[in-house]
Parts: C-alpha cells; sequence; structure tokens
C-alpha cells in the first residue's frame, strides 16, 4: 500500500542567504510512503500507518531549528518517516517557492527516495 501527502504548505526561515534567514520563505512538502505488507486490514487507524503521524513528524523535523541547506532538512525528514517500523519506502520532495535569485521561476526542488 502507498499513501501519498500532497504539498504541504509551511513558512520557514532555512537557507544560505541573510533574506532567507530574516524574511523566511514559504515550502512546500510532499511526501510518498510505501508499507510494508500490512497482515489483516480493519476498519481501524491501529491497522495501519496514521498519516497524520507522518505530517507530524515531518512539521516537527522542520521547524525544531533552522536548516542551512534543504538537503540536511531532506535527509533528516527522512530519517524520522523511516522511524515509524510500518513504512518500507519514503520519497520527499522539498520546494522552496520563490527562492532569492536573479531569475523568474516558481521553485526549487529537491527529490530523495530512501528504503529501509
Amino acid at each position: 500500500m502507498k499513501i501519498n501527502i500532497n504539498n504541504i504548505k509551511l513558512f520557514g526561515y532555512h537557507g544560505v542567504y541573510e533574506k532567507e534567514k530574516n524574511d523566511g520563505q514559504d515550502y512546500e512538502i510532499s511526501i510518498s510512503v510505501k508499507l510494508e505488507k500490512l497482515k489483516k486490514i480493519k476498519d481501524e487507524i491501529n491497522s495501519t500507518v496514521d498519516y497524520t503521524e507522518i505530517i507530524d513528524k515531518t512539521i516537527g523535523i522542520f521547524n525544531s531549528k533552522r536548516y542551512n541547506l534543504m538537503e540536511s532538512l531532506l535527509n533528516d525528514i527522512l530519517d524520522e518517516i523511516l522511524s515509524i517500523s510500518e513504512i518500507h519506502t519514503v520519497c520527499v520532495s522539498i520546494k522552496k517557492i520563490n527562492p532569492p535569485v536573479d531569475c523568474e521561476l516558481e521553485s526549487i526542488e529537491l527529490t530523495e527516495k530512501r528504503k529501509r
């Protein structure tokens, strides 16, 4: 089974440049997890992974400190999500919306997939 969590919208002060650190900016995080094969699905939350736990862990890492690099933030989110034992594979995408660059673009995006 696969769970997709699309475009969590957050505001943070991550980045290398002073403008990012002082003014902050918008981010979008998307997560896709593949679960270990579940033995038997019942119509109860404890027979699967509660996606709110994934969201809470992601927001917790995002707000835990100010990251210089999106790569470090991405790595910490991947590690935290993989701490959920039922998750076999996770793919995380982080978009920095309107980054401080000298051209017009929608976002900068990093994506990584990791298996247990």
